[in-house]
């Protein structure tokens, strides 16, 4: 299955040159204007063409390594997205991706029902992941007071609502903890 490429999202490729010589050694120093690079989105007819908005040739890494970039023009179609880079000296390479849609990745059938099921979903006794997420945001990144003391307390981020209020000892060890989950 080929690489999944969100639609309109640009896409750095990296590929190896092979010396058309012996279709084994790696062919480095062919010179960043040398490698033409051509693509063929779906829909687009039967041949390769220059890329809408990405770069018509490739730029030398290093050993042979060498890279281009697609850009969002490039992968505003779905479907299948070829790429070719040609150059004397060295063997055609190339590939394909699928475009598919930013939001479900192409696949089908994942509606707000199944990223419902998945946050009301109990992970931990009756605690759901989202409720988790939520403590999880407060005793991380909430304010925190009376740690000193014998009651810690942890804010929600938006700093509206207790969120964990815990009793400790002077070890800082949780007898009693109250959590609001809402």
């Amino acid at each position: 299955m080929p690489e999944r490429i969100p639609k309109s999202a640009a896409k750095n490729v990296v590929f190896r040159a092979i010396s058309s010589t012996d279709h084994f050694t790696p062919k480095a120093f062919l010179g960043n204007s040398t490698v033409s690079i051509t693509i063929r989105k779906w829909g687009g007819g039967t041949s390769f063409a220059n890329p809408a908005a990405g770069a018509t040739a490739a730029t030398e890494i290093a050993s042979g390594f060498y890279q281009f970039s697609l850009g969002t023009g490039d992968t505003d179609t779905d479907g299948p997205l070829a790429w070719r880079a040609a150059a004397s000296g060295m063997d055609d390479v190339g590939d394909v991706y699928e475009v598919v849609a930013a939001t479900n990745a192409g696949f089908t059938g994942l509606g707000a029902e199944v990223a419902t099921a998945v946050w009301t979903t109990a992970v931990d006794g009756a605690v759901t992941a989202e409720q988790s997420l939520r403590l999880h945001n407060s005793a991380i990144g909430g304010k925190a007071s009376g740690l000193a003391t014998t009651t810690a307390v942890y804010r929600d981020l938006a700093d509206t609502k207790d969120r964990i209020s815990a009793t400790v000892d002077a070890d800082g060890n949780r007898s009693a903890v109250t959590r609001t989950l809402t």
